[in-house]
């Protein structure tokens, strides 16, 4: 393997370590806190008397997001193949 092949496992690696820790705290330690199964109101009353659980869950969420972002746009950088020539701009202008 290359440097750069090194280099680019260990962010795409790194990426996924994020992503699954961020989801995982997500739903076992942080949604458990303010969400009541079966019970919407006391739910509710929850998230009313501590709105920060909720906005705490819903940044951990956009971060689990993020890395799922990323982690998709890097497999199709990866895959896609690279043109060897880059076409012109305007391939028709100036024709007759």
């Amino acid at each position: 393997m290359t440097t750069t092949s090194n280099k680019i496992s260990r962010v795409l690696g790194i990426a996924f370590l994020l992503q699954f820790i961020t989801s995982f705290s997500s739903s076992v330690f942080i949604k458990p806190l303010w969400l009541v199964p079966g019970n919407i109101s006391e739910t509710m009353l929850k998230i009313a008397g501590n709105p920060d659980l909720l906005r705490t869950n819903i940044l951990v969420d956009m971060f689990t997001t993020l890395g799922v972002i990323f982690l998709g746009a890097e497999r199709i950088k990866r895959t896609l193949p690279t043109p060897a020539i880059n076409p012109p701009i305007n391939t028709f202008v100036g024709r007759q």
